[in-house]
C-alpha cells in the first residue's frame, strides 16, 4: 500500500526461546510481542520446548543432546514452514543456531540478545556465538545490562563493535509504602509485629537462598518470605528446619505476578544473594516499590544498585550470612533511614530502567531490521 511503512510488507517476527519456563526473558518476550502486534507486526513468541522437556534436559546429561537434537529439528521444520523475516533470540547458542539454520533457507535477519554473563555460557556455544558474530551472521546482539555487555569482551573488539546495550526495565510503582503497618501484613497473612524480609525468584542453586537462612538465624527480628517455586524447595526447608528458623520462613512457590507488588510494597526488604544474573526483574520491581534492597554484590546488582551518587540500596558478599544478618539487623534498627534508601532506588529505577523505554528500544530494533 502506498505510503505505509516497509515493515508492513515483510514475514512475520519470532521471538524465540527454548522453553516458556515463567522467569525475566519470558516477561520480556510477552511484553515484546504484545507491543508489536499492536502495531501491526505479524509477531509471536516462539518456544522450541515445554515444562516437562525442559525439565528434561536439566537433569541428566545423556537428556541434553537429545533434547538439543529435538530442538534443532523443530527449529528447522518451522524455519521452512513460517520464513520469518526477523528472529530475536534470548541466549546465545539459540542465536547462533538460528543465525546458522536460517542462513539459506530463510535469510532471516537474527537479532541475537544477550540476558546472562559470559560465565554463564558453556564454552561450546560461546565459540560458536563468536564465530558466527565474526562471520557477520547477525544483524544485532543486545545485551541487557552493561555488566553482561562487558563479559564478552573475551570475544574480542570485532565482537564487541556489534554490541548494544538495552537496559532491562520495569514499570514504575506509585504505590505507597505499607512496610510496619499491622494492617497490611494482616492482609497477606503475616503475624504483628517484626520485620519482613521478602525475596523473589525461583528456588535453585544460584539463587542462594540457603545464606539468607543462616542469616535469619543470626537475626531473630526477622521473618523471610519467598515468592517462587523450584527444584531447591525441599533442600531449603530441610535446611530451615535444621537451623531452627521454619517457623519464620515462608515459602510461597509461584505467585501471580499482579500479587509481588503487594509483598514487595509491604516488606522492610528485599532481599536476593543470587550468585550470578542478568540484570534482575525482581530487583528492578523491588526498587520500583521504593523497598530497601540488599543484594549481592555481583556485577549485574552492581549495574542498578551502585548508582553514580552512591549507593542506593545494600551490596553484600553472597557468601557470607553474618554480613547478611548485620545488613538487615541496621535496617531494622533505623527504619526510617532504610527508606530514605529504597526512595533512592525508586528514583533510580524511574530515570534508568523503565519498562516503556526498554520495549520502545526493542521495538525500534525490530522496526529497523524488517525495514532493512
Amino acid at each position: 500500500m502506498s505510503g505505509a511503512p516497509a515493515w508492513r510488507s515483510k514475514a512475520r517476527v519470532w521471538l524465540l526461546q527454548r522453553s516458556d519456563v515463567v522467569g525475566g526473558t519470558k516477561t520480556i518476550i510477552d511484553g515484546l510481542e504484545r507491543r508489536l502486534v499492536a502495531l501491526g507486526v505479524d509477531a509471536s513468541a516462539v518456544y522450541l520446548r515445554d515444562l516437562r522437556e525442559h525439565e528434561e534436559a536439566r537433569g541428566a546429561r545423556w537428556a541434553r543432546p537429545v533434547v538439543a537434537t529435538r530442538d534443532l529439528g523443530r527449529l528447522l521444520r518451522r524455519l521452512r514452514l513460517e520464513r520469518p523475516a526477523v528472529i530475536v533470540t534470548f541466549t546465545p547458542f539459540l542465536g547462533a543456531v538460528a543465525a546458522l539454520a536460517a542462513r539459506y533457507p530463510t535469510r532471516s535477519r537474527v537479532v541475537s540478545t544477550l540476558h546472562a554473563a559470559s560465565d554463564r555460557v558453556g564454552r561450546g556455544a560461546l565459540r560458536l556465538d563468536a564465530t558466527v558474530a565474526r562471520l557477520g551472521w547477525y544483524a544485532r546482539i543486545v545485551a541487557c545490562a552493561p555488566s553482561v555487555a562487558a563479559s564478552y569482551a573475551r570475544n574480542g573488539p570485532a565482537y564487541m563493535r556489534h554490541v548494544t546495550v538495552i537496559a532491562n526495565g520495569v514499570e514504575p510503582s506509585y504505590a505507597p509504602r505499607l512496610s510496619g503497618s499491622d494492617g497490611s501484613r494482616a492482609g497477606l497473612g503475616l503475624p504483628a509485629g517484626g520485620k519482613v524480609a521478602v525475596a523473589v525468584g525461583r528456588l535453585t542453586a544460584g539463587k542462594n537462598y540457603g545464606v539468607l537462612l543462616e542469616a535469619l538465624a543470626l537475626a531473630p527480628d526477622w521473618r523471610l518470605v519467598v515468592l517462587g517455586g523450584g527444584e531447591a524447595r525441599a533442600e531449603l526447608e530441610a535446611r530451615a528446619h535444621a537451623l531452627g528458623v521454619v517457623e519464620r520462613v515462608r515459602f510461597l512457590g509461584r505467585v501471580p505476578r499482579e500479587q509481588v507488588g503487594g509483598w514487595l510494597s509491604a516488606c522492610d526488604a528485599f532481599v536476593q544473594p543470587s550468585l550470578h544474573e542478568g540484570l534482575s526483574l525482581a530487583l528492578l520491581e523491588a526498587m520500583a516499590h521504593g523497598a530497601p534492597v540488599l543484594v549481592s554484590d555481583i556485577p549485574a546488582n552492581r549495574d542498578p544498585v551502585a548508582a553514580p551518587g552512591g549507593d542506593v540500596g545494600w551490596l553484600l558478599p553472597g557468601g557470607d550470612p553474618r554480613a547478611w544478618a548485620a545488613a538487615l539487623t541496621a535496617v531494622a534498627a533505623d527504619p526510617a533511614a532504610a527508606e530514605a534508601v529504597g526512595e533512592l532506588a525508586r528514583d533510580r529505577q524511574r530515570s534508568e530502567f523503565d519498562q516503556e523505554a526498554m520495549y520502545g528500544r526493542y521495538v525500534a530494533v525490530v522496526l529497523e531490521e524488517l525495514a532493512s
